[in-house]
């Protein structure tokens, strides 16, 4: 298997979680919220962009219930492990990566 695939991998799963189409009157999983929404966050810095932080708290507001309590050290870790995975990402892989990422952050407001 190549080290492209092993890094990329994980990337597509966490992307496929955070788009997956939700129920809007099932509560999203915390864990999943976290890992996708941390690979966003680190992509910010990656990519080059700037994100509206108040719409990063109305996302969380709306897809983390207030009682999740692991919500904040799965984001901590998604984020971390997502900046030493970019650290390692060829153009291609950062160029998919970014195009996801401003993708996903237009679509929930959070670049303007």
């Amino acid at each position: 298997m190549s080290r492209g695939f092993v890094f990329v991998a994980p990337v597509l799963i966490a992307a496929a979680f955070v788009l997956a189409p939700a129920d809007p009157a099932a509560a999203d999983d915390p864990l999943e919220v976290a890992h996708g929404l941390g690979r966003v966050i680190a992509a910010e810095t990656f990519c080059g962009l700037t994100y509206d932080r108040s719409a990063i708290e109305a996302f969380v507001e709306k897809r983390v219930p207030a009682t999740a309590m692991g919500f904040i050290s799965d984001l901590d870790t998604s984020i971390w492990a997502a900046q030493r995975d970019f650290a390692e990402a060829g153009p291609s892989t950062k160029a998919a990566i970014c195009a996801h990422a401003r993708r996903f952050a237009k679509a929930h407001g959070f670049v303007r």
